[in-house]
């Protein structure tokens, strides 16, 4: 049988939504996800640009959030020398949330196929 955990990557949008009053269903749509979370069945991800964000809340909120995120096991990625890269390439037309992205999806994919190499 497979071990292996599916990888979960949360960026800021999932986890503002665990305090989001005006939004109640994406709300409790969310916290039922997080209790899964929780269980530790997942290998869950969050970049350093995302609890950037996530710190930019208002006072309330990033105390609410950070509440949740000790509730959980999760790495934090960082921003890649590759992406930086590509943001200074002349011909780029790369925004923040694309750089975000991009190092997300550079890391992950990276980390697969080490982890498949060993299999």
């Amino acid at each position: 049988m497979d071990d292996r955990k599916l990888k979960v990557y949360l960026d800021t949008s999932v986890i503002s939504h665990l305090w989001q009053i005006d939004a109640p269903e994406k709300m409790q749509e969310t916290l039922a996800l997080w209790e899964e979370f929780k269980k530790g069945k997942f290998d869950i991800y969050i970049s350093l640009l995302t609890i950037e964000e996530v710190n930019g809340c208002s006072e309330i909120k990033r105390n609410e959030l950070s509440e949740y995120l000790k509730q959980i096991e999760y790495k934090v990625l960082d921003v890649t020398y590759e992406a930086i890269l590509i943001v200074n390439n002349d011909n780029a037309n790369i925004t923040y949330k694309k750089l975000r992205d991009a190092s997300i999806v550079y890391y992950i994919d990276k980390t697969f196929r080490r982890q498949n190499q060993n299999v």
